[in-house]
């Protein structure tokens, strides 16, 4: 099955012409590649603590730990990437 046409902001390029099973190999790999990162990171390194103004009225904070940023990634960006790839599904029939 070939996944066509515009879906979204990111889904340009060389995504167009990916099968589906090509596009979740490189959402897997991209995924893997930063969990790999995190499980190498120590306490001290997990608790450093960034300044992101954008942030101040999130759940996060202005002042993210790097443990909180990398539970946001995993727990809200990623989840919004599958509820995407649920769309796409149900938009392909």
């Amino acid at each position: 099955m070939q996944l066509t046409g515009e879906v979204g902001p990111f889904f340009t390029g060389k995504r167009t012409s990916m099968t589906l099973a090509e596009l979740l190999s490189e959402f897997e790999g991209e995924y893997g590649r930063l969990a790999e990162v995190a499980e190498g990171l120590n306490l001290e390194q997990l608790e450093r603590k960034a300044h992101i103004q954008i942030l101040k009225e999130t759940p996060l904070g202005e002042y993210p730990t790097l443990a909180g940023w990398i539970s946001a990634l995993s727990e809200y960006h990623l989840g919004s990437h599958i509820e995407h790839m649920k769309e796409v599904l149900k938009e392909m029939g």
